[in-house]
């Protein structure tokens, strides 16, 4: 244990607890004065109506180095812990902080650790997290290396805007349920997943230029509004292009966009809720892709939980790409469904 965590800890300095899949393998300054000091493993348990669900988590505490009060820590805190369930894509600590299991200034426990231990359960080196970020071996070539440290000093010089679109990816309404292919059930929230994801994507595409020889004015006097000087959708291929510069990976991420606004659009004017059910094949594991999502959303639930899970993956590489400059557009995942057991 180094000097200082060992002063922190015998002088009782407050930390805050937090929960999440990854921690450090040693403690860690993510600048300003903060500390991340990894201390164990335990299981957490959530709540979800009237069940519970266990799942086992690394522990770590949020800590300053000085000493700082206990409302300033707290602030630290929730503004770090946005940043940080996006990065690591894990929405683990958001639910715990809302479920009021983490979140609140403690004494530094004499469990934290600053031993180097490789082989603990999903630590990580933080000065290259990419692997966590990704969800890729540390060690994949392809990858660009991305100190944790200097990635949240960037975000604390973000503008708002893009902080806020940050809020809005974190608070997505899963909380580690997977409610996709539910037997007879009245409500299913997935279109409400779609309609809270596809709001952030079209904030970062944004909308076509205007055409700059549309009339100003009816014939009446009014004013009119002018029309975009092209389509949406050849805005958005635009658009990705720009970013991802590979065409059938842009078309991928399009062709998921374009899927998603058939959800949002019905729901911005009139019910429109998710009839899709799922019967497990009988004999062999049914594929599916991107294409199939797109035409088989309404009915198949399978195929609508691959549609949220890219659309999900489309707007965190967007933000990544635009608020960090982390470019890794990898191709969207597929889906299996797999035989039921026969007797």
């Amino acid at each position: 244990m180094n000097t200082i965590q060992n002063s922190m800890i015998n002088e009782k300095f407050q930390a805050i607890k937090y929960v999440g899949r990854y921690k450090p393998r040693s403690s860690y300054s993510i600048g300003n004065g903060l500390l991340i000091l990894p201390a164990g493993v335990e299981m957490v348990e959530y709540r979800f109506g009237a069940g519970t669900h266990q799942i086992r988590l690394n522990v770590s505490y949020f800590a300053s180095e000085t000493g700082i009060p206990s409302t300033e820590l707290t602030m630290q805190y929730h503004k770090w812990l946005a940043f940080d369930a996006f990065i690591l894509n894990d929405d683990s600590p958001i639910c715990a902080f809302d479920m009021q299991i983490i979140g609140h200034p403690e004494a530094i426990p004499n469990i934290v650790s600053d031993n180097h231990i490789d082989a603990d359960y999903w630590t990580q080196d933080y000065d290259n997290i990419s692997g966590a970020i990704f969800g890729y071996a540390p060690d994949e070539p392809r990858l660009p290396k991305v100190s944790y440290s200097e990635i949240y000093q960037r975000y604390l010089s973000l503008p708002d805007k893009n902080k806020e679109m940050i809020e809005w990816y974190v608070s997505f309404p899963t909380y580690l349920t997977q409610v996709y292919c539910r037997p007879n059930v009245f409500f299913n929230p997935n279109y409400w997943q779609i309609l809270h994801m596809i709001i952030l994507v079209d904030k970062i595409v944004g909308q076509p230029a205007a055409c700059q020889q549309s009339p100003k004015q009816c014939a009446c006097g009014r004013a009119l509004a002018p029309h975009h000087s092209q389509s949406r959708s050849e805005h958005l291929m635009q658009f990705l292009m720009s970013r991802i510069g590979i065409i059938e990976i842009a078309e991928d991420y399009a062709r998921t966009i374009e899927t998603a606004y058939k959800v949002r659009n019905p729901m911005a004017h009139e019910p429109h809720f998710d009839r899709s059910s799922h019967e497990a094949p009988l004999a062999q594991p049914e594929i599916y892709d991107t294409s199939r999502a797109a035409t088989d959303y309404k009915h198949d639930s399978a195929a609508l939980m691959l549609l949220i899970m890219s659309l999900r993956k489309v707007a965190r590489n967007l933000i990544l790409s635009d608020a960090f400059g982390i470019n890794f557009f990898e191709p969207l995942g597929k889906l299996t469904s797999f035989p039921v057991q026969q007797q």
